[in-house]
Protein backbone atom coordinates (compact mmCIF):
# COMPACT_ATOMS: atom_id res chain seq x y z
CA UNK A 1 0.00 0.00 0.00
CA UNK A 2 1.54 3.31 -1.08
CA UNK A 3 2.03 6.04 1.53
CA UNK A 4 0.83 9.61 1.08
CA UNK A 5 4.43 10.71 0.55
CA UNK A 6 4.97 8.10 -2.15
CA UNK A 7 1.79 9.03 -4.01
CA UNK A 8 2.23 12.75 -3.51
CA UNK A 9 -1.30 13.13 -2.15
CA UNK A 10 -2.23 14.51 1.24
CA UNK A 11 -5.56 15.49 2.67
CA UNK A 12 -5.98 19.04 4.04
CA UNK A 13 -6.22 19.34 7.81
CA UNK A 14 -8.10 22.62 7.31
CA UNK A 15 -10.34 23.56 4.39
CA UNK A 16 -12.44 26.70 3.93
CA UNK A 17 -14.97 26.83 1.11
CA UNK A 18 -16.69 30.08 0.18
CA UNK A 19 -16.43 31.44 3.70
CA UNK A 20 -17.84 34.93 4.22
CA UNK A 21 -18.55 37.06 7.27
CA UNK A 22 -20.76 40.13 7.22
CA UNK A 23 -21.23 42.46 10.18
CA UNK A 24 -23.99 45.06 10.07
CA UNK A 25 -22.95 47.33 7.23
CA UNK A 26 -19.52 45.69 6.74
CA UNK A 27 -18.50 42.70 4.59
CA UNK A 28 -15.38 41.69 6.50
CA UNK A 29 -14.58 38.41 4.70
CA UNK A 30 -15.80 37.64 1.19
CA UNK A 31 -15.90 34.10 -0.21
CA UNK A 32 -12.56 32.80 1.04
CA UNK A 33 -11.28 29.40 -0.14
CA UNK A 34 -8.27 27.99 1.72
CA UNK A 35 -6.58 24.62 2.18
CA UNK A 36 -3.86 23.85 4.74
CA UNK A 37 -1.98 20.57 4.38
CA UNK A 38 -0.24 18.68 7.21
CA UNK A 39 3.12 20.26 8.10
CA UNK A 40 2.45 23.54 6.29
CA UNK A 41 2.84 26.99 7.86
CA UNK A 42 0.82 29.83 6.33
CA UNK A 43 0.97 33.60 6.83
CA UNK A 44 -2.06 35.79 6.18
CA UNK A 45 -1.00 39.32 5.25
CA UNK A 46 -2.92 42.46 4.41
CA UNK A 47 -3.66 46.05 5.35
CA UNK A 48 -5.67 47.04 8.41
CA UNK A 49 -9.29 46.18 7.81
CA UNK A 50 -8.52 43.52 5.19
CA UNK A 51 -10.21 40.82 7.27
CA UNK A 52 -7.17 38.90 8.57
CA UNK A 53 -8.28 38.80 12.21
CA UNK A 54 -11.88 38.05 11.26
CA UNK A 55 -10.78 35.10 9.11
CA UNK A 56 -8.80 33.67 12.03
CA UNK A 57 -11.78 34.20 14.35
CA UNK A 58 -13.99 32.28 11.91
CA UNK A 59 -11.55 29.38 11.92
CA UNK A 60 -11.28 29.38 15.74
CA UNK A 61 -15.08 29.81 16.13
CA UNK A 62 -14.93 33.16 17.87
CA UNK A 63 -17.23 34.36 15.08
CA UNK A 64 -19.89 32.45 13.12
CA UNK A 65 -19.58 32.49 9.29
CA UNK A 66 -22.37 34.20 7.39
CA UNK A 67 -21.83 31.82 4.48
CA UNK A 68 -19.57 28.93 3.53
CA UNK A 69 -18.20 25.76 5.10
CA UNK A 70 -15.21 24.98 7.29
CA UNK A 71 -13.70 21.49 7.51
CA UNK A 72 -11.24 20.20 10.10
CA UNK A 73 -9.48 16.92 9.32
CA UNK A 74 -11.85 16.30 6.43
CA UNK A 75 -15.08 16.74 8.45
CA UNK A 76 -17.45 19.75 8.26
CA UNK A 77 -17.65 21.45 11.66
CA UNK A 78 -20.72 23.06 13.18
CA UNK A 79 -20.34 26.37 15.00
CA UNK A 80 -20.23 25.77 18.77
CA UNK A 81 -17.76 28.36 20.00
CA UNK A 82 -14.01 28.63 20.65
CA UNK A 83 -14.02 25.94 23.33
CA UNK A 84 -15.26 23.44 20.77
CA UNK A 85 -12.68 24.64 18.24
CA UNK A 86 -9.94 24.04 20.80
CA UNK A 87 -11.23 20.53 21.35
CA UNK A 88 -10.62 20.00 17.60
CA UNK A 89 -7.08 21.35 17.91
CA UNK A 90 -7.70 24.90 16.68
CA UNK A 91 -6.77 27.85 18.92
CA UNK A 92 -6.07 31.53 18.35
CA UNK A 93 -3.22 33.30 20.18
CA UNK A 94 -3.78 37.05 20.42
CA UNK A 95 -1.27 39.86 20.46
CA UNK A 96 -1.13 41.48 23.92
CA UNK A 97 -2.06 45.15 23.49
CA UNK A 98 -1.99 46.38 27.08
CA UNK A 99 -0.79 45.61 30.59
CA UNK A 100 -2.48 46.07 33.94
CA UNK A 101 0.17 47.92 35.98
CA UNK A 102 -1.41 47.01 39.34
CA UNK A 103 -1.02 43.27 38.63
CA UNK A 104 2.06 41.07 38.84
CA UNK A 105 3.88 39.67 35.80
CA UNK A 106 2.22 36.27 36.34
CA UNK A 107 -1.22 37.84 36.70
CA UNK A 108 -0.72 39.79 33.48
CA UNK A 109 0.32 36.63 31.66
CA UNK A 110 -2.91 34.90 32.68
CA UNK A 111 -5.20 37.94 32.49
CA UNK A 112 -8.53 36.70 31.16
CA UNK A 113 -7.38 33.07 31.30
CA UNK A 114 -7.38 32.48 35.05
CA UNK A 115 -8.65 29.20 36.50
CA UNK A 116 -12.35 29.66 36.93
CA UNK A 117 -14.87 26.94 36.33
CA UNK A 118 -15.19 23.55 37.89
CA UNK A 119 -15.11 22.00 41.31
CA UNK A 120 -16.33 19.10 43.36
CA UNK A 121 -17.58 18.13 46.77
CA UNK A 122 -16.00 15.39 48.84
CA UNK A 123 -16.85 14.63 52.45
CA UNK A 124 -13.39 13.21 53.07
CA UNK A 125 -10.71 15.27 51.32
CA UNK A 126 -10.09 18.98 51.22
CA UNK A 127 -7.87 21.02 48.94
CA UNK A 128 -8.82 24.53 47.88
CA UNK A 129 -7.53 26.35 44.85
CA UNK A 130 -9.05 29.27 42.97
CA UNK A 131 -7.52 32.09 40.98
CA UNK A 132 -9.86 33.86 38.59
CA UNK A 133 -12.27 36.65 37.78
CA UNK A 134 -13.81 38.43 40.77
CA UNK A 135 -17.05 36.58 39.91
CA UNK A 136 -15.47 33.19 40.64
CA UNK A 137 -13.82 34.42 43.81
CA UNK A 138 -17.28 35.31 45.10
CA UNK A 139 -18.58 31.87 44.08
CA UNK A 140 -15.81 30.36 46.16
CA UNK A 141 -16.68 32.61 49.12
CA UNK A 142 -20.25 31.29 48.98
CA UNK A 143 -19.09 27.68 48.72
CA UNK A 144 -16.79 28.10 51.73
CA UNK A 145 -19.64 29.67 53.71
CA UNK A 146 -21.81 26.63 52.96
CA UNK A 147 -19.05 24.38 54.32
CA UNK A 148 -18.63 26.58 57.42
CA UNK A 149 -22.34 26.59 58.25
CA UNK A 150 -23.13 22.96 57.35
CA UNK A 151 -24.56 20.85 60.15
CA UNK A 152 -23.89 17.19 60.83
CA UNK A 153 -21.04 15.25 59.25
CA UNK A 154 -18.06 17.30 58.14
CA UNK A 155 -18.22 18.67 54.59
CA UNK A 156 -15.04 19.29 52.64
CA UNK A 157 -14.77 21.05 49.29
CA UNK A 158 -11.91 21.03 46.82
CA UNK A 159 -11.87 23.98 44.44
CA UNK A 160 -10.32 23.56 41.03
CA UNK A 161 -10.58 25.08 37.59
CA UNK A 162 -9.13 25.17 34.11
CA UNK A 163 -6.81 27.96 32.99
CA UNK A 164 -9.32 29.47 30.54
CA UNK A 165 -13.08 29.45 30.26
CA UNK A 166 -12.64 28.32 26.65
CA UNK A 167 -10.73 25.19 27.68
CA UNK A 168 -13.60 22.75 27.26
CA UNK A 169 -11.38 19.69 26.84
CA UNK A 170 -9.44 20.61 29.96
CA UNK A 171 -12.61 20.87 32.00
CA UNK A 172 -13.82 17.52 30.67
CA UNK A 173 -10.59 15.86 31.78
CA UNK A 174 -10.60 17.61 35.14
CA UNK A 175 -14.12 16.50 36.02
CA UNK A 176 -13.64 12.98 34.69
CA UNK A 177 -10.54 12.63 36.86
CA UNK A 178 -12.59 13.58 39.92
CA UNK A 179 -15.23 11.02 39.01
CA UNK A 180 -12.65 8.26 38.91
CA UNK A 181 -11.17 9.43 42.24
CA UNK A 182 -14.39 8.53 44.00
CA UNK A 183 -15.71 11.93 45.06
CA UNK A 184 -19.27 12.17 46.38
CA UNK A 185 -20.46 14.97 44.14
CA UNK A 186 -19.66 17.54 41.48
CA UNK A 187 -20.62 21.21 41.49
CA UNK A 188 -19.53 22.92 38.29
CA UNK A 189 -20.28 25.57 35.66
CA UNK A 190 -20.26 24.14 32.16
CA UNK A 191 -17.83 25.76 29.72
CA UNK A 192 -19.78 24.22 26.83
CA UNK A 193 -23.43 23.25 27.21
CA UNK A 194 -23.39 20.30 24.80
CA UNK A 195 -19.93 18.84 25.44
CA UNK A 196 -20.25 18.85 29.24
CA UNK A 197 -23.63 17.10 29.14
CA UNK A 198 -21.74 13.82 28.72
CA UNK A 199 -19.74 14.49 31.89
CA UNK A 200 -22.91 15.01 33.91
CA UNK A 201 -24.33 11.76 32.54
CA UNK A 202 -21.12 9.88 33.41
CA UNK A 203 -21.17 11.27 36.96
CA UNK A 204 -24.84 10.37 37.42
CA UNK A 205 -24.19 6.85 36.14
CA UNK A 206 -21.53 6.54 38.87
CA UNK A 207 -24.04 7.59 41.52
CA UNK A 208 -22.61 11.07 42.18
CA UNK A 209 -24.65 14.10 43.13
CA UNK A 210 -24.30 16.67 40.32
CA UNK A 211 -25.18 20.37 40.54
CA UNK A 212 -24.62 23.08 37.92
CA UNK A 213 -24.00 26.70 38.84
CA UNK A 214 -24.06 29.74 36.55
CA UNK A 215 -24.41 27.64 33.38
CA UNK A 216 -25.91 24.24 32.73
CA UNK A 217 -25.80 21.71 29.93
CA UNK A 218 -27.84 20.78 26.87
CA UNK A 219 -29.63 18.55 27.50
CA UNK A 220 -30.00 19.38 31.19
CA UNK A 221 -30.72 16.17 33.15
CA UNK A 222 -33.88 16.40 35.25
CA UNK A 223 -31.96 15.37 38.38
CA UNK A 224 -29.19 17.97 37.92
CA UNK A 225 -30.32 21.30 39.38
CA UNK A 226 -29.04 24.64 38.10
CA UNK A 227 -28.44 27.62 40.37
CA UNK A 228 -27.97 30.59 38.08
CA UNK A 229 -29.09 34.04 37.05
CA UNK A 230 -32.19 34.34 34.89
CA UNK A 231 -29.96 35.66 32.12
CA UNK A 232 -32.75 36.46 29.68
CA UNK A 233 -34.64 38.63 32.19
CA UNK A 234 -31.47 40.34 33.46
CA UNK A 235 -30.27 41.09 29.93
CA UNK A 236 -33.66 42.48 29.00
CA UNK A 237 -33.61 44.83 31.98
CA UNK A 238 -30.06 46.01 31.20
CA UNK A 239 -30.81 46.54 27.51
CA UNK A 240 -33.98 48.47 28.32
CA UNK A 241 -31.91 50.77 30.54
CA UNK A 242 -29.55 51.32 27.60
CA UNK A 243 -32.55 52.16 25.40
CA UNK A 244 -33.89 54.59 28.02
CA UNK A 245 -30.48 56.30 28.23
CA UNK A 246 -30.48 56.91 24.47
CA UNK A 247 -34.12 58.08 24.52
CA UNK A 248 -36.56 58.32 21.64
CA UNK A 249 -33.83 59.46 19.27
CA UNK A 250 -32.10 56.09 19.70
CA UNK A 251 -28.66 55.50 18.27
CA UNK A 252 -26.00 53.09 17.10
CA UNK A 253 -25.30 50.15 19.43
CA UNK A 254 -22.43 47.63 19.54
CA UNK A 255 -22.81 44.22 21.17
CA UNK A 256 -19.83 42.36 22.69
CA UNK A 257 -20.77 38.78 23.69
CA UNK A 258 -18.10 36.55 25.19
CA UNK A 259 -18.35 32.81 24.48
CA UNK A 260 -20.89 31.47 21.98
CA UNK A 261 -21.96 27.94 22.89
CA UNK A 262 -22.27 28.49 26.63
CA UNK A 263 -25.79 28.73 28.02
CA UNK A 264 -24.85 31.90 29.94
CA UNK A 265 -23.69 33.71 26.80
CA UNK A 266 -26.52 32.47 24.62
CA UNK A 267 -29.36 33.27 27.04
CA UNK A 268 -28.02 36.76 27.80
CA UNK A 269 -27.74 37.31 24.04
CA UNK A 270 -31.38 36.28 23.71
CA UNK A 271 -32.45 38.87 26.28
CA UNK A 272 -30.40 41.61 24.62
CA UNK A 273 -31.88 40.94 21.19
CA UNK A 274 -35.43 40.66 22.56
CA UNK A 275 -35.28 44.29 23.65
CA UNK A 276 -33.39 45.46 20.56
CA UNK A 277 -36.17 44.01 18.39
CA UNK A 278 -38.75 46.00 20.36
CA UNK A 279 -36.85 49.27 19.98
CA UNK A 280 -36.49 50.10 16.27
CA UNK A 281 -34.78 53.38 17.17
CA UNK A 282 -31.76 51.31 18.20
CA UNK A 283 -29.46 50.19 15.37
CA UNK A 284 -27.14 47.23 15.98
CA UNK A 285 -24.02 48.21 14.02
CA UNK A 286 -21.58 45.57 15.27
CA UNK A 287 -21.51 42.24 17.11
CA UNK A 288 -18.10 40.78 17.93
CA UNK A 289 -17.04 38.39 20.68
CA UNK A 290 -14.45 39.25 23.34
CA UNK A 291 -13.74 35.52 23.83
CA UNK A 292 -13.85 36.37 27.54
CA UNK A 293 -10.50 38.15 27.19
CA UNK A 294 -9.70 41.74 28.21
CA UNK A 295 -7.20 42.44 25.42
CA UNK A 296 -9.51 41.01 22.79
CA UNK A 297 -12.38 43.14 24.11
CA UNK A 298 -10.16 46.23 24.00
CA UNK A 299 -9.14 45.59 20.40
CA UNK A 300 -12.67 44.65 19.33
CA UNK A 301 -14.06 47.87 20.79
CA UNK A 302 -11.37 49.99 19.14
CA UNK A 303 -12.09 48.31 15.80
CA UNK A 304 -15.82 48.87 16.19
CA UNK A 305 -15.30 52.52 17.06
CA UNK A 306 -13.03 53.01 14.04
CA UNK A 307 -15.68 51.54 11.75
CA UNK A 308 -18.50 53.42 13.52
CA UNK A 309 -17.25 56.84 14.67
CA UNK A 310 -20.78 57.89 15.65
CA UNK A 311 -21.24 54.93 18.02
CA UNK A 312 -23.67 55.78 20.84
CA UNK A 313 -23.71 52.73 23.10
CA UNK A 314 -21.99 49.44 23.94
CA UNK A 315 -23.50 46.37 25.57
CA UNK A 316 -20.79 44.07 26.97
CA UNK A 317 -21.85 40.67 28.29
CA UNK A 318 -19.20 39.92 30.94
CA UNK A 319 -16.34 41.31 33.04
CA UNK A 320 -13.49 41.24 30.46
CA UNK A 321 -15.82 42.70 27.84
CA UNK A 322 -16.82 45.59 30.09
CA UNK A 323 -13.25 46.36 31.16
CA UNK A 324 -11.93 46.23 27.59
CA UNK A 325 -14.75 48.42 26.28
CA UNK A 326 -14.32 50.93 29.11
CA UNK A 327 -10.59 51.25 28.46
CA UNK A 328 -11.13 51.71 24.73
CA UNK A 329 -13.65 54.47 25.41
CA UNK A 330 -11.26 56.18 27.85
CA UNK A 331 -8.44 56.13 25.30
CA UNK A 332 -10.71 57.63 22.68
CA UNK A 333 -11.70 60.49 25.01
CA UNK A 334 -15.33 59.37 24.84
CA UNK A 335 -15.87 58.61 28.54
CA UNK A 336 -19.41 59.58 29.47
CA UNK A 337 -20.32 60.19 25.82
CA UNK A 338 -20.80 56.53 24.89
CA UNK A 339 -23.27 54.61 27.05
CA UNK A 340 -21.76 51.35 28.35
CA UNK A 341 -24.00 48.76 29.98
CA UNK A 342 -22.53 45.43 30.98
CA UNK A 343 -22.34 42.46 33.30
CA UNK A 344 -20.52 41.56 36.51
CA UNK A 345 -19.11 43.75 39.25
CA UNK A 346 -15.33 43.38 39.56
CA UNK A 347 -13.67 46.25 41.47
CA UNK A 348 -12.40 47.90 38.27
CA UNK A 349 -15.92 47.74 36.81
CA UNK A 350 -17.38 49.39 39.92
CA UNK A 351 -14.70 52.09 39.67
CA UNK A 352 -15.76 52.68 36.05
CA UNK A 353 -19.34 53.23 37.24
CA UNK A 354 -18.14 55.68 39.91
CA UNK A 355 -16.16 57.70 37.36
CA UNK A 356 -19.04 57.71 34.87
CA UNK A 357 -17.39 55.61 32.16
CA UNK A 358 -19.87 52.75 32.64
CA UNK A 359 -23.57 53.57 33.07
CA UNK A 360 -24.83 50.35 34.66
CA UNK A 361 -23.79 46.81 35.52
CA UNK A 362 -25.80 43.63 35.97
CA UNK A 363 -24.81 42.44 39.44
CA UNK A 364 -25.36 38.72 39.61
CA UNK A 365 -25.26 36.85 42.90
CA UNK A 366 -22.25 34.49 42.56
CA UNK A 367 -22.05 34.09 46.35
CA UNK A 368 -25.48 32.45 46.31
CA UNK A 369 -24.51 30.25 43.39
CA UNK A 370 -21.61 28.81 45.40
CA UNK A 371 -23.60 28.68 48.64
CA UNK A 372 -26.77 27.14 47.20
CA UNK A 373 -24.84 24.81 44.89
CA UNK A 374 -22.79 23.27 47.72
CA UNK A 375 -25.78 23.01 50.04
CA UNK A 376 -27.84 21.29 47.33
CA UNK A 377 -25.08 18.77 46.64
CA UNK A 378 -24.60 18.02 50.35
CA UNK A 379 -28.34 17.53 50.83
CA UNK A 380 -28.52 15.12 47.90
CA UNK A 381 -25.48 13.18 49.10
CA UNK A 382 -27.09 12.79 52.53
CA UNK A 383 -30.71 12.17 51.55
CA UNK A 384 -30.60 10.99 47.94
CA UNK A 385 -33.05 13.72 46.92
CA UNK A 386 -31.88 16.23 44.28
CA UNK A 387 -32.76 19.92 44.61
CA UNK A 388 -34.95 21.75 42.11
CA UNK A 389 -32.38 24.54 41.58
CA UNK A 390 -33.41 28.14 41.09
CA UNK A 391 -32.79 31.72 40.01
CA UNK A 392 -30.11 33.29 42.23
CA UNK A 393 -31.21 36.80 41.25
CA UNK A 394 -29.64 39.94 39.84
CA UNK A 395 -29.85 43.72 40.20
CA UNK A 396 -28.66 46.70 38.15
CA UNK A 397 -25.89 48.75 39.78
CA UNK A 398 -25.69 52.46 38.95
CA UNK A 399 -24.13 55.56 40.49
CA UNK A 400 -27.45 56.26 42.19
CA UNK A 401 -27.84 52.96 44.09
CA UNK A 402 -24.33 51.52 44.45
CA UNK A 403 -24.05 52.53 48.13
CA UNK A 404 -27.36 50.94 49.18
CA UNK A 405 -27.04 48.21 51.82
CA UNK A 406 -28.65 45.62 49.52
CA UNK A 407 -26.24 46.41 46.70
CA UNK A 408 -23.22 46.44 49.00
CA UNK A 409 -24.11 42.97 50.29
CA UNK A 410 -23.97 41.69 46.71
CA UNK A 411 -20.79 43.59 45.84
CA UNK A 412 -18.92 42.64 49.02
CA UNK A 413 -20.41 39.34 50.23
CA UNK A 414 -19.26 37.47 53.30
CA UNK A 415 -20.56 34.66 55.48
CA UNK A 416 -21.33 37.27 58.14
CA UNK A 417 -23.14 39.51 55.67
CA UNK A 418 -24.52 37.19 52.98
CA UNK A 419 -26.52 38.72 50.12
CA UNK A 420 -30.15 37.74 49.87
CA UNK A 421 -31.66 36.81 46.53
CA UNK A 422 -31.97 39.97 44.44
CA UNK A 423 -34.55 40.59 41.72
Amino acid sequence: MASETETGTRNPVVRLRGVSKEFPGVLAVDGVDLEILPGEVHAVAGENGAGKSTLMKLLSQVERPTEGEIEISGEPVAFRGPGYAQSLGVALVYQEFALAPHLSVAENLFLGREPGRGGFINRRTEKEKAVGFDFWEQVRTGAECAVKTAEGEEVQVQWEGVTAETDVTGQQSLLQNYITQGVNGLVYAATDAKVLADVSKQALDQGLAVVNIDSGTDPQPADVPVFATDNVAAAEEATQLLADELGQKGGKVAFIPFQPGTSTNDTSTEGFKNVMDKNPQLELVAEQSSESDYNTALQVTEDIRTANPELDAIYAANEPGVLGAAEAVRRAGKAGKIVIVGWDTAPDEIFAVKEGVVTALVAQNPFRMGYDGVNAAVEEIRTGTPSSGGDTGSVLVTQDNMNNDEIQAVLNPSCDNPPTKTT
